[in-house]
């Protein structure tokens, strides 16, 4: 088993972690997403080669949609493909060996799993399995790189409409190699204006509802990025691990359609690239704009 550190937390843990941990929440919490667009970005971004400093901006625009394939009063299992697609430019001209980052075709695609058994009114158990290949595709397509797959495993209690807690234990393995984890959940909701979101060690949140259709979170999340890379004649390893931390603003427009939108600061805690690239300035902006969709349907009988 590998280092468990913040950083093998944070990597492991946003593959899949939070997708599969949320489902019937706790009352005043932002709904399930059941389709979902995001655009993020990350400006001010700082490459080091030889001495010299690059200016970069990185994006990424990010696809998924959650598809019911059983929903009974004791059983619920969905699945979730999705798709991301993320670029790094660099301002002005710059050094030949960094062509192999610059304007990168970095692609990743998987599905996302999650199986739901109720043991009772209050106790249910949780399920999740991730599959996924990423690549920048410029000279390798997804279809001939290595299948990473996480595994979770989640027992939840719920103690009220306003509180939930569970405890669980997830395995990955992936570019990054083999992890076993523990796991943590734990929803409250205080009155009608606050409430707590955690599930350790992905993601820490302060919930202010504002109304029925407005809610802000004041949070810190975990970010990761993993891909292979051709250089040559060789096949390198991109990632990154980065801690987000900022204020987001949900509004729920109708019961079908809602919007999100994050400003905040990004920590990179952890970046591997190659040629001997170093990332200079570990520290700046980061946004996101996200649109959702509410589910439509019920639960079977």
């Amino acid at each position: 088993m590998r280092n468990l550190n913040l950083v093998a937390f944070i990597a492991l843990l946003t593959s899949g972690f939070q997708a599969e941990c949320q489902s019937d929440k706790a009352s005043s919490m932002v709904p399930d997403k059941w389709i979902n667009f995001r655009h993020s970005t990350s400006p001010g971004q700082q490459f080091s080669y030889n001495g010299e400093k690059w200016n970069a901006a990185a994006e990424d625009i990010y696809a998924k949609i959650w598809l019911p394939v059983l929903l009974k009063e004791k059983y619920k299992l969905i699945v979730g493909p999705y798709y991301r697609a993320e670029q790094i430019e660099f301002e002005g001209a710059t050094h030949e060996e960094l062509a192999c980052i610059d304007h990168w075709n970095l692609r990743s695609a998987g599905i996302d799993s999650k199986l739901q058994v109720k043991l009772g009114e209050q106790r249910s158990l949780l399920f999740g399995v991730n599959f996924s290949q990423a690549a920048s595709t410029e000279n390798l397509s997804l279809k001939s790189t290595k299948i990473g797959y996480t595994a979770t495993a989640l027992y939840r209690k719920r103690f009220s409409t306003n509180e939930e807690l569970g405890f669980g234990v997830i395995y990955g393995n992936n570019l990054s190699g083999i992890t076993i984890l523990p796991i943590i959940l734990w929803n409250k909701t205080f009155n009608d204006r606050y409430g707590v979101e955690l599930a350790a060690p992905y993601k820490l949140a302060m919930r202010y509802n504002a109304s029925d259709k407005d809610i802000f979170h004041l949070k810190s999340e975990g970010d990761s990025r993993n891909y292979l890379v051709p250089n040559g004649t060789d096949l390198n390893r991109y990632s990154r691990v980065d801690l987000r931390m900022g204020l987001s603003y949900t509004r729920l427009i109708n019961r079908w359609i809602g919007v999100e939108v994050f400003s905040g600061y990004r920590r990179n805690l952890r970046s591997e690239l190659p040629n001997g690239i170093t990332l200079k300035k570990n520290s700046g902006l980061a946004t996101s704009v996200e649109l959702f969709v509410i589910p439509a349907f019920k639960k079977g009988k």
